[in-house]
């Protein structure tokens, strides 16, 4: 599934394949969504595909795309979180699935999707919140 077939809907809800499924959690307006599917490098106990999501709440919340299930939420933005992106950091030659989130509050946070923790924080430097990330 690719991100031009999700959409996601102002009270969190997620249109697949023409049909609306609501994602528990999803409790405030969305402001980002990502799709992240894992490569063969990065599967490890990761679901095939999942749904973060984020906005109002502070918090990201995460889906496994297929099943609907609620897996996590990340929590250490104090504000709305305005963007999302994800790639993949090698580390002594290991492939780590890593998502960075910014927002109204001035920080960027790097996130290790497998250990679902926050990595690095960056709160210097930006006098007010952050819109994007790429």
């Amino acid at each position: 599934m690719t991100t031009q077939r999700l959409v996601m809907q102002a009270k969190g809800l997620v249109k697949r394949y023409g049909q609306v499924t609501a994602l528990d959690g999803a409790d405030s307006e969305v402001k980002c969504v990502v799709v992240y599917t894992p490569t063969d490098d990065t599967q490890g106990d990761l679901p095939n595909a999942m749904v973060i999501a984020a906005g109002d709440s502070e918090h990201i919340v995460v889906w496994n795309l297929h099943t609907g299930e609620l897996l996590d939420q990340f929590v250490g933005h104090t504000e709305t979180v305005y963007a999302m992106t994800h790639f993949h950091h090698r580390e002594n030659g290991k492939v780590i699935p890593l998502l960075v989130s910014c927002g109204s509050d001035g920080k960027i946070i790097v996130w290790d999707m497998q250990s679902r923790k926050a990595r690095l924080t960056l709160t210097s430097g930006h006098t007010e919140g952050i819109t994007c990330v790429t």
